[in-house]
């Protein structure tokens, strides 16, 4: 995706592997004075710098706010944008591609595009905590999730078109979970693709779903969403390979489906409190007779 601005992130999420999606991180020391531009794609900025007076200009309106931090505004695409700020700030723009959110917009009212209102300066805590999510991600580089980076993004899109799109008011919600046998396919697709880099697409594809009402109707039939559940299943397989006599970490991290051994030890310990290291010289020195510590 082309960056949203030409300066230079202090984050990016350009080198994972999400689709439709781009998160930056800027910090501007010196303030900031940018356009007209139009953008080629949805923008949501985060302001997440000290109190700060702005002046934008979106579409020939001038809009003068006092920002302070977490608060959020909406670019649309194809509008003419331009933003004067004379203080230091710092700020996270999430850029979305059009045809991310109109494949939303389609899944909900049938309608296959959005029209975002402008906004600047709103207090909205769901997209201040996606964004937080987003960038914690993000910091993985190209270890990052596909599946939780793209869940995240299709959670925002929702939000957005349900919230700040004259056509809120024709979304509709799925209701139930999944069948036993949509279920089933799910699962079969996850355990067969465990060690690939898996998209939502793909799981939603193989049930014969949409990827919104797949994700919503998966976490009501688990009770977790599909990232996380997939988290689980791989290191189930991790732990099931490191019982093994003698296992490489770094083999055992490729095949379980993670990025490498240092993304795979973060979550093992998360889960179960130990490295996947100690917990394979454990369970080599309980079947020699000798115990560790």
């Amino acid at each position: 995706m082309i960056p949203a601005v030409p300066s230079e992130p202090v984050l990016s999420s350009a080198s994972t592997p999400w689709e439709g999606v781009l998160l930056e991180r800027h910090v501007a020391v010196n303030g900031m004075d940018t356009g007209p531009v139009a953008f080629q794609n949805h923008v949501v900025f985060v302001h997440e710098g000290p109190p700060a007076e702005v002046e934008m200009d979106l579409d020939g309106t001038v809009v003068r706010r006092r920002l302070v931090a977490d608060q959020m505004g909406i670019l649309p695409a194809g509008i003419p944008f331009a933003c004067r700020m004379r203080c230091p700030t710092a700020f996270t723009l999430i850029s979305i591609e059009p045809r991310f959110l109109d494949g939303v917009a389609l899944d909900l009212s049938g309608k296959g595009w959005v029209e975002l209102t402008p906004e600047v300066g709103v207090v909205d805590p769901l997209v201040c905590g996606i964004s937080r999510a987003l960038q914690a991600e993000a910091s993985a580089g190209r270890g990052a999730s596909r599946l939780y980076g793209e869940s995240l993004a299709a959670a925002l899109a929702v939000h957005l078109a349900k919230e700040y799109s004259g056509g809120s008011k024709t979304l509709v919600e799925p209701r139930g979970g999944l069948t036993r046998l949509q279920l089933r396919k799910a699962m079969d697709f996850l355990h067969a693709h465990l060690g690939e880099n898996i998209h939502l697409d793909d799981i939603a594809e193989a049930v014969g779903m949409s990827p919104f009402h797949f994700s919503r109707r998966f976490r009501r039939s688990t009770g977790v969403p599909p990232h996380r559940y997939l988290i689980r299943l791989r290191l189930q397989r991790a732990r099931d390979l490191l019982l093994r006599s003698n296992p490489r970490l770094s083999e055992v991290a490729s095949v379980a489906g993670f990025y490498d051994q240092s993304h795979l030890a973060t979550h093992f310990k998360l889960a179960f409190g130990i490295t996947p290291s100690r917990f394979a010289s454990r369970h080599e020195c309980r079947r020699s007779g000798v115990w560790a510590v």
